[in-house]
Formats: structure tokens, C-alpha cells, sequence
């Protein structure tokens, strides 16, 4: 039973690595009609692929950080409105959504002036 199944399983790596060569010969030509990729934007060269691949993980960076801070300013911006709906059902008064909306734009002003100088550093 032993030597069946090895054979069984030589037979199945053949056929797999006979499919992959086909599959590499045929497709060869559609390669060639792809386009080049995109240097970074914030640094890079042809030549040398380790500054290519620091600034590949310079432009995620500052990507994350933007995508932190419209994070930032969803949570603020749905903490707002639903102060102001628990006002308008009569559960706030209005100096609390004041103070929550300005404590809110405050923190959201803060947050974009670390964004700049932490897209500065990186």
C-alpha cells in the first residue's frame, strides 16, 4: 500500500510541474506588455532596489498616516452628531456639545499638526 501511494504522489508532483512549465511558456509573451511599475515618490532609484524598497515603505507610512488621521476625524465628527441628537432628545444640554465639539476639533487639530511633522521625519 506504501509503495502505491508514493507512486501516487510522484505521479500528482509530475503532472503539477508539468502544468507549471506549460502554464510559464504559454503566459511568457502577455508579460511583456505589462506596464513598468511606479518609482516612489519619496525616493528611489533603478539601480539600486534597498532605496527602492525604502521608499515603498516611506509612501505606506505616510498613507498610514493619513488613513489615522480621517480615522481620528470620523470618531470625532460621529461623537459631535450624536451629542447633538442626545441634545435634540433632550439628554444634553447644549454647552455639552460645544464642549464636546470643540474638545473634538482641537484634538483633531492636534492630531494633523503630529501627522505633518511625523511625515516630515519619516
Amino acid at each position: 500500500m506504501s509503495l502505491f501511494h508514493n507512486f501516487r504522489q510522484r505521479r500528482e508532483r509530475a503532472g503539477l510541474a508539468l502544468a507549471v512549465a506549460i502554464a510559464t511558456v504559454t503566459t511568457h509573451p502577455a508579460w511583456a506588455a505589462l506596464p513598468t511599475v511606479d518609482q516612489p515618490t519619496s525616493g528611489g532609484s533603478n539601480s539600486n532596489w534597498m532605496t527602492t524598497l525604502q521608499g515603498y515603505v516611506r509612501d505606506g507610512a505616510q498613507i498610514a498616516t493619513l488613513v489615522i488621521g480621517f480615522l481620528g476625524l470620523a470618531i470625532v465628527g460621529a461623537g459631535a452628531i450624536s451629542a447633538f441628537f442626545n441634545y435634540r432628545k433632550g439628554k444634553e444640554e447644549l454647552s455639552d456639545v460645544l464642549t464636546k465639539s470643540g474638545v473634538g476639533v482641537a484634538m483633531v487639530m492636534f492630531v494633523t499638526f503630529l501627522m505633518g511633522i511625523a511625515s516630515g521625519i519619516i
